[in-house]
């Protein structure tokens, strides 16, 4: 959908062809509440928890896309805290600190998966929320790739290349639970558009548990 990539983006958004949280409501109100997404550019929901009155801390790799997100939120006249740095490189933030931690297709751009989920679990408070998006590992067949196949491989997003490590569901799953997450939902949206005959996007929100 073209409002995702947009450059007015208002809503949380998890994908290119899935509904925004005001329709699956996983994220919920924000005002009030730190939150950290990981990852920015053009699927970047920062713009959207500004709005809605948190305070938003965004990571970033890479300082086009860190840049661009800013300029966006600067449009918008809406305040956040830009780091500019690998998204599991969290040890600016104290731990217990987030209230909910947030990614639209950026966490398959982590080689170290099981790392970026320890960060997480460490910044979040006791009970908050890891909510991520990425492409559906069944989007891999359409391309020809084996739903087993590991290794990396190059993507495209918005005209920018970048690497991407394959997450199968149970490998996720697993990884949220050694952690220390409990897995509260797991989404298989739709498509909005019925493009293809399986999902494009699965949407993970897991809780932390332990300390």
């Amino acid at each position: 959908m073209s409002t995702y990539y947009g450059p007015r983006q208002t809503v949380v958004r998890y994908g290119p062809d899935v509904p925004a949280d005001d329709e699956l409501r996983l994220v919920g109100p924000v005002a009030g509440l730190r939150v950290l997404e990981l990852g920015s550019g053009p699927r970047s929901s920062a713009v959207a928890f500004a709005r809605q009155g948190a305070h938003t801390i965004v990571v970033e790799p890479s300082a086009e896309r860190l840049s661009e997100t800013r300029s966006l939120a600067e449009d918008h006249e809406l305040k956040a805290e830009w780091h500019h740095g690998e998204m599991s490189d969290l040890a600016f933030l104290r731990g217990d600190s987030v209230d909910l931690a947030f990614s639209a297709g950026t966490v398959p751009e982590v080689a170290d998966l099981g790392r970026l989920f320890r960060q997480v679990h460490r910044v979040l408070k006791p009970g908050g929320h890891f909510v991520f998006s990425y492409d559906h590992p069944a989007a891999s067949l359409a391309s020809g790739r084996s739903y087993f196949d590991t290794s990396p491989f190059t993507v495209e997003v918005n005209g920018v290349e970048v690497e991407h490590h394959p997450l199968s569901l149970a490998d996720v799953f697993t990884l949220l639970a050694r952690t220390g997450f409990r897995t509260e939902v797991l989404a298989e949206p739709p498509p909005v558009m019925g493009s293809t005959a399986y999902p494009s996007t699965v949407i993970w929100k897991a809780r932390k548990e332990g300390v």
